[in-house]
């Protein structure tokens, strides 16, 4: 018998992370997935993890955009947001695409990914 897909969000709290949250839990059930899916805002937490956050409490010019200097800087570094699946980062830097996060989740579905939405 499997376990659930521990999927987790490290992010900031910026909305739209929480958009991005929604998107996961609604591609994970329309993949009918067995999961549970965590938001980590702690800083310790996503240090801990491997990632920086680097957005503003004000305005915001957008992840591409505040990472540009991070990333210019040091290649190998990764930003939040960042989702992960069972201890196993996925996307970092930016939210993923619609398609390419349905295509990651359905590594992890019991029911077989439609061959017409890969």
């Amino acid at each position: 018998m499997s376990h659930p897909v521990h999927l987790r969000l490290y992010a900031s709290v910026c909305a739209r992370n929480d958009f991005y949250l929604d998107r996961i839990r609604d591609t994970a059930d329309a993949l009918e997935l067995d999961y549970t899916l965590e938001k980590v805002l702690d800083e310790n937490v996503i240090e801990a993890a491997g990632l920086q956050v680097s957005c503003l409490f004000a305005y915001c010019p957008g992840c591409r955009a505040l990472h540009a200097e991070i990333t210019a800087d040091d290649p190998s570094a990764r930003c939040t947001p960042a989702l992960e699946a069972d201890g196993h980062l996925l996307f970092w830097d930016v939210p993923a695409a619609d398609d390419a996060l349905r295509a990651a989740l359905a590594q992890h579905a019991s029911v077989p990914f439609p061959a017409g939405l890969s």
